[in-house]
Formats: structure tokens, sequence, C-alpha cells
């Protein structure tokens, strides 16, 4: 057991870790089942306010490992991370997990582009997504990707869509690639906030 650390973190700001999905994919790096609950652990002693458990799958090794952290009862919030797909989001349910990221494109030209699709069926597959969220009682968090470099207009009608056809708690704006600079955070925040009064998360 790590010994405890004294964050001193606003209460207002949630630490959301992301070690065992995105912490994940970097080369060379792959953890055991056991080292991933291990992991979960130590940042619940370590009192994070939100662990993601992993990426939600239809395997049965993943959702195995999802289910033994939320075995630990740790004070942290557990989420499930999902990606276009009301299945999975039902999975994440029966798992125990606290609530949901919903992962969809917004970028609007690599939904055209690179899926060959149309950012009307993403949004559709979003709401579906948020709408099994809301009626299994999970919290619900729009983690849309590449928001910026999104359309500004595409991503607000998009956000506003879901918004008006199911209920989420928060929405994330998701620098998928790095490129924002620090100075166009304020900016951002500013559109954002023309977009929904919902609390917002940050993902760089």
């Amino acid at each position: 057991k790590l010994p405890m650390i004294e964050l001193n973190i606003d209460p207002n700001i949630i630490i959301h870790d992301q070690t065992l999905r995105d912490g994940c994919q970097f080369s060379g790096i792959e953890f055991s089942a056991d080292e991933r609950v291990e992991i979960a652990s130590r940042l619940g002693d370590i009192g994070l306010g939100r662990i993601e458990a992993g990426r939600v799958s239809a395997k049965p090794s993943d959702l195995d490992v999802i289910k033994r952290i939320v075995s630990l009862n740790t004070p942290a919030t557990i989420m499930g991370f999902v990606e276009m797909s009301t299945e999975l989001v039902k999975y994440a349910a029966d798992c125990g997990v606290d609530g949901v990221l919903l992962c969809f494109p917004s970028n609007d030209y690599a939904i055209k582009e690179k899926m060959g699709s149309t950012v009307e069926a993403v949004t559709e597959t979003a709401i579906e997504m948020a709408l099994t969220a809301n009626s299994l009682g999970l919290r619900t968090v729009l983690f849309p990707t590449d928001a910026s470099r999104a359309t500004p207009e595409s991503y607000k009608k998009m956000m506003t869509d879901i918004d008006k056809a199911a209920k989420f708690d928060a929405l994330t704006f998701v620098d998928t690639i790095g490129g924002c600079s620090p100075r166009a955070i304020p900016q951002i925040i500013k559109f954002l906030r023309t977009v929904t009064d919902k609390p917002l998360e940050f993902h760089f």
C-alpha cells in the first residue's frame, strides 16, 4: 500500500485517472489483470476522485477486471469507457460501474473522410448510448473525440441535438491530438458555455 498523500485539490476539481485505458496505449505497455486491479487499488488509496476502470469490451477477461475493480469498494467513482455501442453500455452496467464515458467522434471531416459516415449517424448513435445509460441509472459523461479539430458549428449542433434527446451529467472537451495551446483554453471554455451549462471536463 502507498502512504496517503495530501493533494490539497480544490473540492470543485475532480481528477479523473485514465491509467487503465489511455495509460495502456503507450507502445510496449501491457498490464496483467492483477496489475490493473492493484493499480486501481493504489489510485483509490491516494484519494483520486474518479478511476476509469478501462475500455469496456465484450471480452469476458476485460469485464472480469472491471468487476474486480468495482469490488474494491474504493471511495472513488468507477467509470467505464464505451465506444459507439449501446450493447457495451449494458455490459458496463452489468459490471457495476458508477458511470460511463460515452466515446464518439466529433470531427466532422474525419467522420466523413475517415469513417465514411455522417455526423447525423454518429449523433444518433451517441443519443442511443446516452438513453441506454440513462435508463440504467449510470452517470453519463459525453466524450466526443477530436473536438479541437471539429468545426464549431457542427460540434455545437451535435451536442445540442444530444442534449435535447437524452440526459448527460457532463461534457468533456477532448483534445485528442494535443493540438491546443494553453492560451486557447479560455476561448474554448467561452465557446463551450454557448453549447451547454452542464459541468465541463477536459482531456488534453
